[in-house]
C-alpha cells in the first residue's frame, strides 16, 4: 500500500440534509485502477447501445407502404369500428384510440414489433403512436390519416 486514499463523493443530499455526503474511498492505487477501468469500459459498453426510441416517428404515406412490405409489420387503425367499417387499409387492424387510452391489450407483448398508426386525419395516429412509445415500444410510425391514402383500401 502507498499509505494514501482518494476520495470520491457518489451522493450529497440536499441542502435541508446539512449537506450529507456519502464517499467511495480507494486507499491503494491497486483498486483505484481496477475501478477506473472498470468504469471506463462500463462507459464503453453504454455508448454503445442504442437508445430506446423516446418518440415515434412521422412518416408520409409512400414509406408506410414500404414498410407494409416488411414480415412482422403490424398496421393499426385507431378510428372508431364504425369508421374502419367504412373503408381501411388492406390489412390493417382496428385498435381504436378509445380503448387504447384505456390500456394496451395485454396480447401485444412484442414492444420490438414495427407498429405503423393511422387515423382518419392524423390527429388520433398520434397520440397513439405517443401512447405507444410512452409504454416502452421501440419502432412506432405514425403515417397520419386515410384521407391522405392514395393505396388499396377494403371494407
Amino acid at each position: 500500500s502507498l499509505g494514501f486514499s482518494i476520495c470520491v463523493p457518489l451522493f450529497t443530499a440536499p441542502s435541508s440534509t446539512m449537506g450529507l455526503s456519502v464517499f467511495f474511498c480507494l486507499t491503494d492505487m491497486t483498486r483505484f485502477i481496477r475501478c477506473a477501468t472498470f468504469l471506463i469500459a462500463l462507459c464503453a459498453l453504454s455508448a454503445c447501445s442504442e437508445p430506446a426510441m423516446t418518440t415515434f416517428k412521422t412518416i408520409t404515406p409512400e414509406e408506410a407502404q414500404q414498410k407494409m412490405q416488411d414480415a412482422g409489420v403490424l398496421v393499426l387503425d385507431v378510428r372508431e369500428p364504425m369508421e374502419y367499417d367504412r373503408g381501411h387499409i388492406v390489412g390493417a387492424e382496428n385498435l381504436p384510440l378509445s380503448v387504447l387510452e384505456n390500456g394496451i391489450p395485454k396480447e401485444m407483448t412484442d414492444k420490438n414489433r414495427t407498429l405503423l398508426i393511422y387515423c382518419r386525419s392524423g390527429r388520433r395516429s398520434k397520440i397513439a403512436a405517443d401512447i405507444f412509445v410512452k409504454a416502452g415500444f421501440t419502432s412506432v410510425f405514425d403515417f397520419g390519416g386515410i384521407n391522405d391514402w392514395p393505396y388499396r383500401m377494403t371494407r
